[in-house]
């Protein structure tokens, strides 16, 4: 997935890209600069297969971190601690939970592309794009906002102070306990008839038995809760008042009152067993769930960046462009009906910066791999003041090699660090299909309309590795890159609206000093599929200057 990693997501560095642009081939010796501002926003995505949602509605872009219960199906690191806890608490079913994750993630794109187009004949014309990217996902992250959740917390014994000196006074006491059982069994085994020792000695098996049964128990405390003479406790322990905390309690109260009976105390006599392990107090915060995540010894398994804001600033893919005009009709002197067609193809370089697997709410400025794509558009004129420009692209997304944290599933959120893996990626090709339509209010002022669908298939991984136990902890793992591949198809439908304002065609007839096009666009996605698209709100801000180079 970061996830989101998740994010969950990924941004082109292309989000915003010349949506206005036409079939136009510049004449020879004519160069256009062209600098567009385009910033992109989205906080939902349209879901697939997320439990109690229906596939293709919207859903938050962190909606894989709405977990309820994270526990050891997100951090297998942690079953460990769970089994411990088990044991001593005795149930079988225990599930351990640190609580509730609450984030938010709020995904911007501001893409400042760069281009130079020159003539080279009067049909054909070549181009190069250098985009300026910033991405920005504001993450908004608490946990256990309520205070209440979650059923372990810190073990307050990892720092010095009553938690210790408690536990410490726990061991001790049992040990105690169990040193005077058995120096009175050792004692009634050659004085029978004394004392206590008839009531002892009827009852010898089950006195050896508590001995035995609650030194276990004590060793099982002192591993997990600690004492001074522990050096690694358990980092996780049960929370004070859950029913594991209160199974403990209770079994350190019945070793007391065996004791006592075997012991022979009055009422008066003080309680061989008076003190608990000590237990969290409060639940897991915001911090202490951080260092969870972050842990760089990997004693969780994640080893992750930070959940915060994260931003990126970089140049984008740098795309270099060639179009071929095939057939013009709009230079007819007096046509009320036109056509003019061309077709294109370009290079876009990996130059932007690819996803940190380690960030899993990182917003990459590029994909990381090189991409090709072939271009068509058909210009159509209706009559004098309505135009449109159909637009299909093909984009071959080059194979390359990526490393990424292999998960088992979508939306599998923390995955572990011995997960990453440097895999085979051949990211799905992208076919799309754009409409245009112009209407001229003046001869310089025109408004526009936009629509756009636009289909991505599915991403192709590779690679299969093995993962030792002692390095999972929990196991030989084996993994299967093609795992990345579910919900990585996706298709959207976007509309939108604008208008252009140009003086380049009064410039080159003369009838003006300033050959500037100046456009504006806003769309929306009104409708998606796959899993991972986005609900894109854009606002694309275009301007255009032309100027002859050479031949006049």
């Amino acid at each position: 997935m970061a996830a989101v990693a998740w994010l969950p997501f990924s941004a082109r560095a292309q989000v915003a890209p010349s949506v206005l642009d036409d079939a136009t081939v510049l004449r020879p010796g004519m160069l256009r600069i062209e600098g567009i501002f385009g910033v992109a926003r989205t906080e939902q995505r349209y879901g697939l297969g997320t439990p109690g949602r229906r596939d293709g509605s919207l859903e938050p872009l962190a909606v894989d971190y709405s977990i309820e219960s994270l526990g050891t199906a997100q951090l297998p690191g942690l079953a460990g601690i769970e089994q411990r806890i088990r044991d001593l608490s005795g149930i079988p079913a225990y599930m351990l939970s640190l609580g509730r994750p609450v984030i938010s993630s709020e995904v911007s794109s501001t893409t400042v592309p760069i281009s130079l187009d020159v003539g080279v004949t009067s049909r054909f014309m070549i181009g190069v794009t250098v985009p300026y990217v910033k991405t920005r996902n504001q993450v908004r992250f608490d946990f256990n906002p309520a205070r209440v959740e979650g059923n372990v917390g810190f073990n307050p014994a990892l720092v010095p102070g009553i938690a210790l000196t408690t536990n410490t006074a726990f061991r001790d006491q049992v040990t105690q306990a169990a040193a005077s059982l058995r120096a009175a069994l050792d004692f009634c085994a050659s004085n029978p008839a004394s004392g206590n020792c008839p009531q002892l000695e009827a009852n010898r098996a089950a006195a050896e038995a508590l001995i035995v049964e609650s030194r276990g128990f004590r060793d099982q405390v002192d591993a997990v809760y600690g004492s001074d003479t522990v050096t690694s406790p358990s980092l996780l322990v049960p929370r004070a008042a859950s029913i594991a905390q209160a199974l403990v309690d209770q079994h350190a109260a019945d070793y007391n009152s065996a004791y006592r009976t075997f012991l022979a105390l009055s009422p008066g006599d003080a309680d061989p067993i008076a003190a608990r392990p000590f237990a969290a107090q409060t639940p897991i915060a915001a911090g202490q769930a951080q260092a969870i995540f972050t842990d760089p010894d990997s004693r969780f398994g994640v080893a992750a960046n930070p959940i915060e804001s994260v931003q990126r600033i970089s140049v984008g893919d740098v795309e270099v462009s060639a179009k071929l005009l095939l057939f013009d009709s709009f230079r007819e002197t007096g046509a009320r009906f036109g056509v003019r067609s061309a077709v294109g193809a370009a290079f876009r370089l990996a130059t932007g910066r690819e996803d940190d697997p380690d960030d899993f709410f990182d917003v990459p400025t590029g994909d990381g791999q090189n991409d090709v794509e072939v271009r068509t558009t058909l210009d159509v004129m209706l009559a004098r003041r309505v135009t449109a420009s159909l637009r299909a692209r093909y984009t071959i997304q080059l194979p390359d090699r990526f490393n990424v944290r292999i998960t088992d599933a979508p939306g599998d959120a923390f995955p572990a660090a011995y997960r990453l893996q440097e895999v085979d990626r051949d990211l799905g090709d992208i076919i799309s299909f754009e409409a245009v339509p112009r209407f001229a209010v003046s001869e310089h002022f025109s408004i526009v309309g936009h629509y756009l669908l636009r289909r991505k298939g599915e991403d192709r991984y590779s690679g299969r590795f093995t993962i030792p136990d002692a390095v999972t902890g929990i196991g030989e793992l084996d993994l299967d890159a093609a795992t990345l591949q579910a919900e990585t198809e996706a298709t959207e439908h976007r509309s939108g609206f604008g208008f252009s304002f140009s003086l380049q065609q009064a410039a080159m007839e003369g009838r003006s000093r300033w050959p500037i096009e100046i456009s504006y666009l806003h769309t929306r996605t009104i409708r998606g599929s796959g899993g991972n698209q986005p609900k894109w709100s854009q606002d694309i801000l275009q301007l255009r200057i032309l100027t002859s180079i050479f031949g006049g």
